[in-house]
């Protein structure tokens, strides 16, 4: 079974953006993204689920930018995501036969064809967990998404992802190279 997370239950979400210059020279771009997943997954019998998050911004703008539950399209860059997850908030079913744990975390970049960008559907960072439960409830997972974007030598057009690096300035606005996807779900 699969639990969709759409942006609104993505908990305190924050992103750091680094920029730097690649081997080949051009100005490159690294941006962290923590935050908490919201979830109710209670099971007494064993189960294994998938559980998919967009990865959304911070609530803090920046340059008068807002980005609450904006995600970033990454068409037209190279793009290399990874990923760390931990169990943040669980609830003990019984004394015996307990399990809780999150067996594999990846990110993905995929098309969200639910979404509309500026330039088409956006290709969108998303996070994929594997949770194994029996006998307990999982209310929060916590991560950590580091994505390393560079240039696509074989798109002559500069995104607006890379484009504002020099000035330190993320993104445009939602609508622009940023997807609004507080009440959307993620689709793989």
């Amino acid at each position: 079974m699969s639990v969709l997370i759409p942006t609104k239950d993505v908990m305190k979400p924050q992103h750091l953006f680094v920029p730097y210059r690649a081997p080949d020279g051009s100005d490159a771009l690294q941006i962290v993204h923590t935050g908490t997943i919201a979830l109710d997954a209670s099971s007494t019998a064993p189960r294994n689920d998938a559980v998919v998050a967009f990865v959304p911004y911070g609530d803090s703008g920046h340059g008068g930018i807002p980005t609450a539950g904006a995600i970033q399209d990454f068409n037209g860059v190279r793009a290399t995501p990874v990923v760390t997850a931990s169990l943040a908030g669980l609830r003990v079913i019984g004394q015996d036969g307990v399990i809780a744990f999150i067996d594999s975390s990846a990110p993905q970049l995929r098309t969200q064809p639910n979404l509309m960008g500026s330039g088409g559907p956006p290709l969108c960072l998303l996070l994929e967990l594997r949770i194994g439960i029996a006998k307990a409830s999982i209310f929060r997972i916590a991560y950590q998404v580091t994505i390393t974007v560079e240039r696509d030598p074989s798109n002559e057009h500069s995104p607006d992802i890379l484009r504002n690096i020099p000035n330190l300035i993320p993104v445009g606005s939602p609508g622009g190279s940023m997807v609004d996807a507080t009440h959307a779900d993620p689709v793989l």
